[in-house]
């Protein structure tokens, strides 16, 4: 679960992390009120949306006025923003954060996140130098500074020592770099956190070190030891489909591509969007069906399926185990004949009841492609993406 930037900072101000003055609001007035009670001369209005590189999409504006804070999130507050060159229609604005400008000596980014490879927590630096995180990733991989830390042993002064002089920080920036450090150690663990990222952590003319842009990702496994981060969950966030999906109980994640993928079990899913990848094709969702689901319900999440007009084929892929091959067969039948499904679809059918579910649909007559071999079956269903067979 991914929290507004305005929620991030206050759980970083909860853990004694420094954050600028800010104030929410929720329209121009709001606003309005904000940029006077902050009392600084230049304030930025920020779009509080679930997206990256706000500032880069328009989302990130600078108020020298009570007038100009007003003026710029009237423009903001409404808009639906979206990422270039994205398929997905973007977010809604519903609140701007107000802030007082904080004026900085230099700015790093700072993420703790979890390596799954080394089954570790760990600490990513960079500094910036004046490029933004993702062109560093692309051509300046060097210049991030990985160092990861032991779950027993937990946060110790030589992980602190060795990402400080990494970052080739200011020596008199230490005492607040260790201090911020164990704090951003301590939230993550006792707020079962998966991701914390602070870009950019900027130093002050007077050796201070603070967070002025957050994003924090909770691990929705672990709400239930956290009952109260239950509201900070923004359904406005999601789109239509998703929220349809969800209550199906299933799992759905709109993404850019023009490949459907209907698939059980999220390890599948994911290997199936990876494949979709790897032989040069786009996934456009993410879509976990479970194996508690019906007949009904897989028509339903094909008319979901079906109504994207971007969507060039879908790719039906089920390994049956305690979920029958037979539900999706039918489900797939149903939907077909209450539907003017013209995209084509793959399926590959494999596990419980699988040559029933097969010749079930072969007896339809739908125009369904069997594949068995996964591989073929993903390269088949990106060939056909592109126009080809």
């Amino acid at each position: 679960m991914r929290l507004h930037e305005y929620q991030a900072k206050a759980l970083l101000q909860e853990y004694d992390i420094p954050i600028p003055q800010g104030v929410l609001a929720s329209s121009p007035e709001q606003a309005k009120q904000a940029y006077q009670k902050l009392n600084a001369s230049t304030c930025l209005i920020k779009a509080q949306i679930h997206t990256s590189g706000r500032a880069k999409v328009g989302a990130i504006h600078f108020a020298k006025s009570a007038s100009e804070a007003y003026q710029l999130s009237a423009e903001l507050l409404g808009k639906r923003i979206q990422r270039p060159k994205a398929k997905l229609k973007g977010k809604i604005v519903s609140d701007v954060l107000v802030e007082a400008l904080v004026p900085t000596h230099e700015e790093l980014y700072l993420a703790l996140r979890i390596n799954r490879s080394q089954e570790r927590l760990a600490f990513i630096g960079v500094r910036n130098d004046g490029l933004d995180i993702e062109e560093i990733r692309s051509k300046m991989n060097e210049k991030i500074h990985v160092v990861p830390t032991d779950l027993i042993m937990g946060l110790q002064p030589t992980h602190i020592r060795h990402l400080f002089a990494k970052l080739e920080l200011d020596d008199k920036l230490f005492p607040a770099f260790v201090q911020l450090t164990k704090n951003l150690y301590r939230l993550f663990l006792e707020k079962d956190l998966l991701v914390i990222e602070i870009n950019p952590l900027a130093s002050t003319e007077d050796q201070q070190l603070i967070a002025l842009d957050a994003k924090i990702i909770m691990d929705e496994n672990a709400l239930f030891r956290h009952p109260g981060f239950n509201d900070l969950h923004d359904d406005r966030q999601r789109d239509a489909t998703e929220k349809l999906v969800s209550k199906y109980g299933m799992h759905y994640v709109s993404l850019d591509g023009d490949i459907a993928c209907l698939v059980n079990g999220a390890g599948l899913a994911m290997a199936t969007m990876d494949l979709i990848k790897l032989h040069g094709g786009e996934p456009a969702n993410f879509l976990d069906v479970g194996s508690d689901t019906t007949p009904e319900l897989i028509a339903d999440a094909l008319r979901l399926i079906n109504d994207d007009h971007d969507i060039k084929a879908i790719f039906v892929n089920i390994f049956g185990g305690i979920l029958s091959c037979v539900v999706i067969a039918e489900g797939i039948k149903l939907a077909a004949a209450n539907l003017n499904i013209e995209i084509p679809i793959i399926a590959r059918l494999q596990g419980n009841q699988s040559d029933e579910a097969k010749q079930i649909i072969r007896d339809s007559e739908l125009l369904v492609i069997l594949i068995d071999e996964l591989s073929l079956a993903s390269q088949t269903v990106v060939n056909i993406s592109r126009g080809g067979r």
